[in-house]
C-alpha cells in the first residue's frame, strides 16, 4: 500500500511543472530546520502536508521569495537526476488527492457482473 502512495504521489507531483536543477548538497540537518521554518500562518492541513513532504525527503528552498519544498528524483529508465520543487498549496492539493484515492480504496465494493459499485 505504501508503495502505491508513494507512486500516486509520485504521478500527482510528477504532473507539476518542474524547477530549474541546481546543484545537490544538504544533508539531513536541512530537513529539521525546514520543519522548524514553516510558515506561523499556515493551517494544519498545511503543515501536516509539510511535515509529510520533510519525511519524504524535501528540503525547503526559496526563489523568488516564496518557499519552495524540493527534491531530487531520478526517473526510471536513466542516471540523471531532476529537481522537483512544490508550493504549500501543490503539496496540500497532492496529500489531500493521495487521502481521496486511499480512501476510496480502502472502501469495500460490491461487483455483480461488469458493474462494480462503492459501498
Amino acid at each position: 500500500m505504501r508503495i502505491v502512495t508513494s507512486l500516486v504521489l509520485g504521478l500527482l507531483l510528477g504532473t507539476v511543472a518542474g524547477c530549474a536543477t541546481t546543484a545537490p548538497g544538504a544533508g539531513a540537518s536541512s530537513a529539521a530546520s525546514a520543519e522548524s521554518s514553516a510558515p506561523a500562518s499556515a493551517t494544519v492541513r498545511q503543515k501536516a502536508a509539510i511535515q509529510a513532504a520533510i519525511r519524504a525527503g524535501y528540503e525547503l528552498k526559496q526563489r523568488d521569495g516564496q518557499p519552495l519544498y524540493c527534491r531530487e528524483e531520478t526517473p526510471i529508465g536513466t542516471r540523471f537526476s531532476q529537481l522537483h520543487c512544490y508550493t504549500v498549496d501543490q503539496l496540500v492539493a497532492a496529500q489531500r488527492d493521495r487521502d481521496q484515492l486511499h480512501d476510496m480504496l480502502a472502501r469495500p465494493q460490491t461487483c455483480g457482473g461488469s458493474l462494480c459499485v462503492a459501498q
